[in-house]
């Protein structure tokens, strides 16, 4: 009985050193993950250490956070152009060593420890969070594909609508153009008014100076009428005087 108790002391010891050594590696593999996974901010490596330690996050925010995270360091550290397909490739690593971790940590449970253990309470419980957790990290990559999906469409749309500004602008710019021609013609128009006001007002002048000549032509012409006038009265006398001078002559 103390042999068999010995043993089976033996055993648990060994049992226990084993899910020592199995949380610690699970954890290293864990760890390792995160730093693989999230060497380029401090903000992912918050994100999946809170989905590690099964804090309450919803899948859609999870997901959200994990995506915006990611696009911030694409963002700052590649041009635009390469984002699409940089941001996609970021979200197949992050899925893959996501898988990558799941599968290792399942294999390492089930190599590691042994029946008795596995049909403890710890380990039920264990393996029901890790159930839970890939469950959550299915969701999360359903999310991201919907995520992918609405992103490429936000991007159509945002594409469609810098065409329509573009050709706006197009047109705005041509509309510019036509009144600046409108303007111009309108400038010459103004010149040529200009002018013709110039003129009228020259002519004008020159029609007071003739107006002046021939009021003066007028009156000359009076003067003239009356002179006239006095040497037909004088040529009437001198006409009756000589008929006089005649009619004594021959008498």
């Amino acid at each position: 009985m103390r042999r068999g108790s010995s043993l089976s002391n033996v055993s648990t010891e060994n049992d226990r050193e084993l899910v020592s050594d199995a949380s610690t590696s699970g954890q290293d593999l864990i760890n390792a993950d995160l730093v693989s996974t999230f060497s380029v901010t401090s903000e992912q490596i918050r994100l999946k250490t809170l989905l590690y330690d099964q804090k309450p996050v919803s899948s859609e925010d999870a997901a959200q956070d994990l995506i915006n995270a990611d696009l911030v360091s694409t963002s700052v550290n590649q041009p635009f152009s390469n984002k699409d397909e940089i941001w996609q490739n970021k979200i197949n690593t992050i899925n893959s060593n996501w898988k990558y971790s799941f599968d290792t940590l399942a294999l390492t449970f089930r190599s590691t420890f042994s029946e008795q253990i596995r049909k403890s309470s710890i380990y039920q419980t264990t393996e029901k969070a890790y159930k839970e957790l890939k469950i959550k990290h299915e969701v999360l990559v359903k999310n991201n594909e919907v995520l992918g999906i609405n992103h490429k469409n936000t991007k159509k749309k945002l594409e469609a609508t810098k065409k329509e500004n573009a050709d706006l602008d197009k047109e705005l710019t041509l509309k510019k153009q036509e009144l600046e021609t409108a303007k111009k013609e309108n400038a010459n128009l103004d010149k040529k008014l200009t002018l013709k006001e110039q003129e009228l007002e020259t002519a004008k002048k020159e029609n007071m100076n003739l107006n002046e000549k021939l009021t003066v032509k007028k009156q000359e012409l009076k003067t003239a009428k009356k002179d006239n006038t006095i040497l037909n009265n004088k040529l009437s006398i001198k006409e009756q005087v000589l008929e006089t001078a005649k009619k004594k002559f021959k008498t």
